[in-house]
Order: C-alpha cells, then structure tokens, then sequence
C-alpha cells in the first residue's frame, strides 16, 4: 500500500520546464516587439510572434532530443 502520492515532478525537471517556457516566452516576446517597432502590419507582427514561438519550441525539442532514450538515432 502506498503512503502517499509519489513526487512526479521533481525539482530538476521543474526548473527545466519553467526554463523551457521562459526562453520560449521571451523569443516570441522578443519577435513581436521587433515588429511591433518596424514598419508593417499587425498581421505580420503576429506572424513574427507566431513564427519565432514555434522556431524556439522546435529548436528546444531538437536540442533536448539527443539525451531522449526515446528518439529514432541512425546507426
């Protein structure tokens, strides 16, 4: 019998998720000032938020992914 709930979440990969996040929220932030600040629509500022938000997730992920027993490596 269990005495209690077992921690899924530890300290290490909650302070990767928030890390994960905070890059992620600031490239897109970062993106959208930029073209908030240049001449153009608000459709295209939101595209460049839209844009550099999925740039650094799949970046995160390729980056991450090499340390994943889970991920297809070519022999």
């Amino acid at each position: 019998m269990l005495t209690g709930p077992t921690p899924s979440l530890d300290a290490p990969l909650m302070r990767q998720i928030v890390t994960r996040g905070a890059v992620t929220a600031a490239g897109a932030t970062a993106a959208w000032a930029i073209g908030r600040w240049t001449p153009g629509t608000e459709r295209r500022t939101s595209t460049m938020g839209l844009t550099a938000l999925v740039t650094t997730q799949l970046a995160q992920t390729l980056l991450t992914r090499r340390h994943s027993p889970w991920s297809w490596r070519p022999r």
